[in-house]
């Protein structure tokens, strides 16, 4: 599953299979589609290997999903989930300012990702895994990228924890945004888009637009948060990141310039400033909101 998952061939085929049923039978069209959606194609091979020197890795199984985690350091516990079709590998500049800074690590290959096995996936599967870790390892922190953010506020939502401070870099807030630039990035047409919908409803329901919205789930949360979104982002809107730090009393917005939807996760600044904020994390204060500044270089 992991060698067909970064197969080149494979998801050409289907996306010429999903652009020639669209002009013809465009219902038929949302099949092939559906397997571009959920499988995260992956073109690189794991990169967790060169994550750091000292990582130790674990197979574990979380509510029946087999999935590998890496870890590292020692210390309270900050849990690192990425972003869609990536890895662990993606956290190497992180993690090691993290463990630096006293914090145990944990890089999770969510499901179909990086070491762990499968080939499909979606954000209330990777929720119920990144719940499972919160709670085994009673982490302290958690830092989400991407659609990574998805799943992760899901998790959030689900009840109490140990969890005391939340990252969220270049956020996707809402699930329809993230299937627009799907459809947008594939140049597949509109018919497709009402075919897929209708199968993402009937295998979650007519309210998966709103279980699965990251603004939805962290709405009136007392945790301390901090967003940061580039103003060139061309995969997540600033403005719905905004909208969710407008939903979330307790977040604080850093807007960056010049480093688009990855850059960010490397960049010493907003590492830096991701460590300042998580040490508020720290025994068992709550510590108040970190209070920052838009970074305009």
């Amino acid at each position: 599953m992991r060698r067909l998952r970064r197969s080149r061939l494979v998801p050409l085929a289907l996306w010429l299979t999903t652009r020639t049923l669209a002009s013809v039978a465009p219902a038929l069209a949302g099949h092939p589609a559906t397997l571009l959606w959920f499988v995260p194609w992956q073109r690189r091979r794991p990169r967790a290997d060169a994550w750091t020197p000292v990582t130790r890795h674990h197979r574990l199984t979380v509510d029946g999903h087999h999935v590998d985690v890496h870890e590292a350091g020692t210390g309270p516990t900050v849990l690192l989930v990425h972003g869609w079709a990536t890895d662990a590998g993606t956290w190497r500049s992180m993690s090691d300012a993290l463990v630096a800074d006293g914090w145990r690590v944990l890089a999770v290959d969510l499901p179909a990702h990086g070491r762990t096995p499968g080939l499909r996936t979606d954000a209330p599967a990777q929720a119920v895994v990144i719940r499972g870790l919160l709670e085994r390892y009673a982490v302290r922190a958690v830092v989400a990228h991407s659609l990574g953010s998805l799943a992760t506020a899901m998790a959030v939502a689900g009840g109490p924890t140990e969890l005391r401070r939340v990252v969220l870099l270049a956020p996707a807030v809402r699930l329809e945004t993230a299937l627009r630039r799907f459809l947008v990035e594939l140049r597949l047409p509109a018919g497709v888009a009402r075919s897929l919908g209708h199968r993402i409803e009937r295998r979650f329901g007519t309210d998966v637009w709103t279980d699965v919205a990251t603004d939805r789930n962290l709405a009136d949360s007392d945790l301390p948060g901090l967003v940061v979104h580039d103003e060139e982002d061309r995969r997540a809107p600033l403005d719905e990141a905004r909208s969710l730090v407008a939903a979330w009393p307790g977040a604080d917005l850093v807007v960056t310039r010049g480093l688009g939807h990855n850059r960010l996760l490397a960049d010493p600044d907003v590492v830096t400033q991701v460590v300042q904020h998580l040490d508020g994390a720290r025994g068992d204060q709550t510590g108040s909101p970190v209070v920052v500044r838009s970074r305009r270089p």
